[in-house]
C-alpha cells in the first residue's frame, strides 16, 4: 500500500506539473494573440506617433520661448476645427435611399481570446447594457466609436484606422465581399487592414455610458452619463472634449470638459457647431429626472479657443420649439453652403454671411436588437415589426445670438432657437422623416445607437451607422458599418 501511495503521489505531482505548464502556455498564447491581433504593436505605435508629431511640428509655425506655455497641443495647433458645408441640404436629404449604400467592416479583436466584451455572447448577457453608442469619421481616415459597458462600469473610445479610403470624408469604398467561402456571420469576408489601433478608458466617476459623439473637425465631443434602469436613481452626466489631431494620441481638453452642474440630467447624444464669430456651441440631448422632460442643454464657448472652456448652461427646458424636434440617438448640425451671390457679398463686406442650419437626428424605429426578425425576414410584413428600420429626421433651425460675441453671461438672455417650417414636414410636426434600411442585431449598421452624418469635401452628406456589437466575421471579431449615400 505504501508503494501504491508513493506512485500516486508521484503521478499527482507529474499531473500538476503538466497542468501548470499547460496554463502557462495558454497564458503566453493569449498575450501573444492580444499583442498581434488586437492592435498595432507598441513599438509600431510609438513609431507612428513619433512620425506624426514630427510631421505636425514641420507644419506648425514655431513659437518663441516667451510665448510657448507647454508641450501640449493648443487650439491654434488643432489641424481642423470646422466641418464642410452641404450643398442643398433638403434636396440631398430627399434623395437618400436604402438601396444606395456602402458596407464596410473593421477588425475589432478583444484584449484576449476570452474577451467577450461588446459581443452578444451568453457569457456577456447577450450584450445587454454593453454596446457601441456613437460614431464619427475623421478627415484623415480614422474612425472613432464610443462604447459603454455596465459590467465593469467602464466607458471607452475605440479608434480605427481605415486603409485605401478617400481622404477628406468623401464616400467610403466597400471593403467586404459576400461569398459562401467566408467564415462567420452571413458569409462575409473583409479587408483586415481596417482595424482597431487604440482604445482609451474615458470613465468619469460613476459615468460609464458614453453616448452619441459628435465632432467639429478634429474636436470631438463625448457625452457620458450614469445610465441606470432604476428611474429613482439620482443620475448624473458629464461632457468631455478631445483633440483628435493625432488619433493615436488623443488629447483630453481638460479646461473645456463640463464635469459639474449636470446632476439629475443624463446625456444621450450631442452636436457641436462652429459659429460665424469663431466660437463653438454644443448641444446635448438630456432627460431631466427632476422636471421629467426631454430637452437640449446647450453651452457656448467663452472664446474662439475651445481650451478656454464654456460658459454655464445657457438653455434648459425653456425652449418653445422643443416639442417640434424629433429626438434620436444621434444629433448632427449641418450648414448649407453659401450661394454664389452670398459669396460675392462676403468678399465685398469681408465677413461671413449667416448660413442656414439644419439639425439631423437619427434613430431606429421598431424591431428588436437581436436576431428574431431574421428568422422570418423573407416575410415583408415582419420587417418593420421585428427588424425595425433606420430613420432620420431633418429640422430647419435658427440659432440667434443677436450679435453678441463677448462670451459673457448675457448670452443666456440672447440665445434663441427656432424651428422653421420645412417643405414635406409630417403632419403636426415641423420636421421631415426619412425611412432608410431595415436593420436588426446582425445587419450592417443600426441607428438604435451609433449613428452620425458625415459631410465630405465634395459638400455631400452621408449618414453613417455602426452595429451594436462585435460579431464573428471572416474568422475574427469585427464591427459592421453602413454608409447611406454615395
Amino acid at each position: 500500500m505504501k508503494k501504491l501511495s508513493i506512485v500516486n503521489v508521484v503521478n499527482g505531482f507529474l499531473l500538476l506539473s503538466l497542468l501548470s505548464f499547460t496554463l502557462a502556455l495558454i497564458n503566453f498564447i493569449i498575450k501573444d494573440s492580444s499583442a498581434s491581433d488586437n492592435m498595432i504593436e507598441p513599438k509600431i505605435i510609438s513609431k507612428l506617433v513619433s512620425e506624426t508629431e514630427i510631421e505636425t511640428k514641420a507644419k506648425t509655425p514655431s513659437t518663441s520661448p516667451s510665448t510657448s506655455t507647454s508641450a501640449s497641443t493648443t487650439q491654434s495647433e488643432i489641424s481642423s476645427t470646422s466641418n464642410y458645408c452641404v450643398k442643398d441640404v433638403e434636396d440631398q436629404f430627399s434623395k437618400l435611399d436604402a438601396s444606395n449604400s456602402t458596407e464596410i467592416a473593421v477588425k475589432a479583436k478583444g484584449e484576449s481570446c476570452f474577451d467577450l466584451s461588446y459581443t452578444r455572447s451568453i457569457f456577456n448577457k447577450f450584450g445587454y447594457q454593453n454596446h457601441f453608442q456613437g460614431i464619427v469619421r475623421l478627415k484623415d481616415n480614422h474612425l472613432v466609436i464610443s462604447g459603454g459597458d455596465q459590467g465593469p462600469d467602464k466607458a471607452k473610445l475605440f479608434i480605427f484606422q481605415l486603409n485605401d479610403q478617400p481622404e477628406n470624408l468623401q464616400s467610403l469604398k466597400s471593403n467586404v465581399t459576400h461569398t459562401t467561402g467566408c467564415l462567420g456571420a452571413d458569409n462575409v469576408c473583409f479587408n483586415h487592414k481596417d482595424k482597431l489601433v487604440k482604445s482609451i478608458d474615458i470613465t468619469v466617476k460613476a459615468n460609464w455610458h458614453a453616448g452619441g459623439i459628435s465632432n467639429s473637425g478634429d474636436i470631438l465631443v463625448v457625452p457620458i452619463e450614469e445610465f441606470r434602469n432604476d428611474k429613482k436613481h439620482n443620475i448624473s452626466s458629464a461632457i468631455l472634449f478631445y483633440d483628435m489631431s493625432n488619433p493615436l494620441k488623443p488629447r483630453k481638453i481638460e479646461k473645456a470638459s463640463i464635469l459639474t452642474g449636470r446632476e439629475g440630467r443624463d446625456a444621450g447624444s450631442s452636436f457641436i457647431h462652429k459659429l460665424p464669430d469663431g466660437r463653438f456651441i454644443i448641444g446635448v440631448r438630456a432627460s431631466h429626472t427632476i422636471e421629467d422632460k426631454e430637452c437640449i442643454d446647450m453651452y457656448i464657448s467663452k472664446t474662439q479657443n475651445i481650451d478656454d472652456g464654456f460658459n454655464d448652461m445657457i438653455s434648459d427646458c425653456n425652449i418653445d420649439e422643443i416639442g417640434k424636434i424629433g429626438f434620436g440617438q444621434g444629433m448632427t448640425i449641418v450648414e448649407e453652403c453659401a450661394k454664389e451671390n452670398e459669396k460675392e457679398n462676403e468678399k465685398e463686406k469681408g465677413k461671413n454671411t449667416k448660413k442656414q442650419l439644419y439639425l439631423i437626428t437619427s434613430e431606429k424605429i421598431g424591431g428588436d436588437d437581436f436576431n428574431f426578425g431574421r428568422i422570418i425576414k423573407h416575410l415583408s410584413i415582419s420587417k418593420g415589426i421585428l427588424m425595425g428600420y433606420d430613420t432620420l429626421h431633418l429640422h430647419k433651425i435658427n440659432l440667434d445670438l443677436q450679435g453678441s460675441d463677448t462670451g459673457s453671461d448675457t448670452d443666456k438672455e440672447r440665445l434663441a432657437i427656432t424651428v422653421s417650417e420645412i417643405e414635406g414636414a409630417d403632419k403636426n410636426k415641423k420636421y421631415v422623416t426619412k425611412r432608410l434600411g431595415y436593420v436588426d442585431g446582425s445587419t450592417f449598421g443600426n441607428m438604435a445607437a451609433a449613428s452620425t452624418i458625415t459631410v465630405g469635401s465634395d459638400n455631400k452628406m452621408r449618414p453613417l451607422t455602426a452595429a451594436h456589437h462585435r460579431l464573428k466575421l471572416d474568422s475574427t471579431r469585427a464591427i459592421k458599418i453602413k454608409q447611406y449615400g454615395k
